[in-house]
């Protein structure tokens, strides 16, 4: 087996990022490619909602990528297709986000928070994530659902279980 077959397989699709950069290279080279992502979905109410804004992120994005800019409720029965989504990451801005797509239906099997950074209120967990005390609870509703929840900012680094780093905070 390659090692980009190894990296593949130890990832449930369809794979939700939580990343409040949205797309950029870390997403596309370092996640996208190493996995064979081949469908790439941001799912974004406001951004899929200003034409201009959408568009300019999908020309970011390569041609070889099946991408979309969708909203929440438009975003459901894509991520519900088995066809397609075992090939699928979708990023999106939040907890919150996150925690809205699995409350209106959306399959997602596991959560890699990989990207939220420092702002007011926020907390250090790991040198790429900071949350509030809100995006705490909601990420421990996700996974408290089942959802396989862990930090991680690239393949090639070594993933954070959300329960060692809750344990480590001795929060539940």
């Amino acid at each position: 087996m390659s090692l980009l077959s190894s990296i593949a397989h130890r990832y449930q699709f369809p794979l939700l990022r939580i990343d409040d950069r949205l797309i950029h290279g870390q997403v596309v080279l370092g996640w996208a490619e190493p996995l064979r992502v081949r469908h790439l979905r941001l799912v974004h109410d406001e951004i899929a909602r200003d034409a201009g804004l959408k568009d300019a992120i999908c020309a970011s994005v390569p041609s070889n990528l099946d991408f979309a800019v969708q909203t929440v409720v438009d975003a459901i029965p894509i991520i519900n297709d088995p066809s397609v989504s075992r090939n699928m990451m979708i990023v999106v801005e939040s907890p919150k986000a996150a925690l809205d797509l699995w409350e209106q239906g959306a399959g997602l099997k596991s959560i890699n928070i990989g990207g939220l950074h420092s702002c007011k209120n926020r907390i250090r967990l790991l040198p790429y994530v900071f949350m509030t005390d809100l995006e705490l609870e909601q990420i421990a509703c996700l996974a408290r659902s089942g959802l396989d929840v862990w930090c991680q900012d690239l393949p090639s680094t070594s993933p954070v279980a959300w329960e060692k780093l809750m344990d480590k905070l001795d929060r539940s």
